[in-house]
């Protein structure tokens, strides 16, 4: 599904002649559904390569939601019903499914074991050896599947089929109790499973049992991700003692979602530092310490693991790491990797990572509120509940200029965090969105910013968000609320005694730069929290054609950077 089919391949009914007319009749089906989807992939490709990179990444899941190939696809699903789409046709559809597939196993059971019905259906105590189980998936996806089917169950709200997963959650606790799983598979089904909140509300003492046997170390081993593995080539092999990310990635945040009351610390923490210890130049993780290339599905977990537990310094890791899977993205909107689960499972694990970097709070799994603790380089308590730190209010008649201020401010700030109208478009195109932008402005937005001239006060949507600016007066929480002036135009609402700043003209650098100032005042953040004026040089020089200016030292290691627009006289 993710790549698109060679053309001019031959035929396999071309090719054998002397085929059974009920082979012929199946070879001819799964060419026709495999020409079918060639071009569903190929209009989906047409429409949606020029879209900005998490667009794309959006558009590819819903086409991957629309054909899907199998259950390890529901991942798609399960971000779109997580991001606030309406996925109302796709549950319908997978409970049909569901019913159908498990009716197919439970009399494939009956029949293979000569046994009544009523014995044959007890889904919960019937062995997976003679009850298989009704969903399907491909062999790369056996450790994950289970963890999708959980987390379905979560997000699509789909009942009736609890024995299967009691079954599941029984055969993992004999699994832990004999030890658990071979070599690694324990880290990458636990990390899954901590991913969803009905896999921790059905099983928790076996995610514990589980987390235990993760934590315990070798023999002389401080911690427990230094694995033993091979290195060199015969007759120079030899077993070397080296740190494994992913494990230490898994640890980390399996810990932070399954124990986020505990008051020790170091594990996760030392987890967590052993991480940013080797993030590579490039901005990715391998598999292991010494891995020479950085590997996706390394990537995303690492960002999951050290976004939750915030150890010192680690802002500046997760942006990093979200800059180079953001490079990894294939043209198709998607993102792929050698012996990872398939392409829908790991564009759902990069999406979420970028969105823990970015501080969004929409994700696929639930990070407990204890888990994120205050550390150098995390914004403040009372700026965290919210999704944007800076809303823009304004009427059309001036988009132009404030698109230039909006861009200044993305590109110091981050551009998830700047509620500008056009880079939400797919967000507001809902119903009843009179109700839904004033609490985008009201409870989602730290500065609220009124660009005010007497367009303003003539324009419906203006006054919608000009009521949350009211009530906030209303409740004194006056500091939240920053009036720039555009002309003298009177405003209902303003009076004299109201400060303001006149940007009639004021050059749009020197506009954005006063947004970020009253920012600051309102709660200033970490140095951490700020990228460095190389970083943002590198980062933007190719998109904005920016200049900087103004730099201003406060304290050690801490600077104000504000990004102009080039403008010629």
């Amino acid at each position: 599904m993710a790549k698109k089919q060679r053309r001019g391949k031959k035929s396999l009914l071309d090719e054998v002649a002397d085929l059974p007319e009920g082979t012929r009749a199946w070879i001819a089906l799964r060419e026709e559904m495999q020409r079918d989807a060639r071009e569903a992939y190929e209009e989906f490709f047409k429409n949606a390569k020029d879209l900005p990179p998490i667009e794309r990444a959006e558009a590819w899941l819903r086409h991957v939601a629309d054909h899907p190939d199998n259950d390890g696809d529901l991942e798609a699903i399960i971000y779109l019903a997580s991001r606030g789409h309406d996925c109302a046709k796709y549950i319908s559809r997978t409970v049909a499914e569901w019913k159908e597939a498990e009716a197919a196993s439970l009399r494939q059971n009956a029949s293979a074991l000569k046994i009544p019905d009523i014995v044959a259906k007890d889904i919960e105590n019937a062995s997976p050896f003679f009850l298989r189980d009704f969903w399907t998936c491909h062999r790369s996806q056996e450790d994950a599947i289970e963890a999708t089917m959980l987390r379905t169950v979560e997000w699509c709200g789909i009942g009736g089929f609890e024995p299967w997963w009691k079954r599941i959650a029984k055969v993992a606790n004999e699994l832990v109790l004999r030890g658990g799983r071979e070599g690694l598979t324990d880290c990458f089904w636990l990390f899954n499973m901590c991913r969803s909140p009905y896999a921790i509300r059905l099983m928790p003492r076996v995610l514990e049992r589980c987390l235990d046997t993760l934590e315990l170390c070798d023999t002389y081993q401080r911690f427990p991700w230094i694995q033993t593995a091979e290195r060199g080539q015969i007759p120079q092999k030899r077993l070397c003692h080296i740190e494994h990310i992913y494990y230490a990635a898994s640890v980390a945040f399996c810990r932070s979602i399954l124990r986020h009351t505990e008051s020790n610390s170091e594990l996760p923490t030392s987890a967590a530092q052993t991480i940013q210890k080797h993030q590579m130049v490039s901005g990715g993780w391998g598999f292991w310490a010494d891995s020479s290339e950085p590997s996706v599905e390394a990537t995303a977990t690492a960002v999951h693991a050290i976004s939750l537990v915030r150890p010192s310094g680690y802002r500046r890791n997760v942006e990093h790491g979200a800059e180079w899977l953001l490079s990894r993205q294939d043209r198709g909107g998607f993102w792929h990797e050698t012996h990872c689960p398939d392409p829908a499972y790991l564009t759902v694990l990069v999406l979420d990572a970028i969105a823990l970097a970015r501080d969004e709070d929409r994700l696929t799994f639930r990070v407990p509120r204890e888990t994120v603790q205050p550390s150098l380089g995390s914004p403040p308590s009372s700026e965290r509940k919210f999704r944007f730190r800076v809303a823009l209010s304004f009427p059309g008649e001036y988009r132009t200029r404030v698109e230039k201020i909006a861009q200044i401010l993305a590109a110091t700030i981050g551009h998830s965090t700047v509620l500008y109208d056009q880079w939400h478009r797919a967000e507001f195109a809902r119903p009843n969105l009179d109700l839904y932008l004033p609490k985008l402005y009201h409870e989602q937005s730290h500065l609220l910013v009124f660009f005010l001239c007497s367009e303003y006060a003539h324009r419906e949507w203006c006054g919608l968000e000009w009521r949350a600016a009211r009530d906030l007066l209303k409740k004194n929480k006056d500091d939240r609320l920053m009036f720039l002036r555009l002309d003298d135009a009177d405003i209902p609402g303003l009076y004299s005694i109201d400060g303001y700043l006149d940007i009639s003209r004021l050059p749009d650098g020197e506009v954005a730069r006063g947004i970020l100032s009253r920012l600051e005042m309102l709660a200033p953040r970490g140095s951490e929290n700020h990228l460095t004026v190389e970083t943002i040089s590198a980062k933007s020089a190719g998109d904005l054609e920016t200049v900087w200016e103004g730099v201003e030292f406060q304290g050690t290691y801490y600077a104000w950077i504000t990004a102009v627009r080039l403008e010629v006289p």
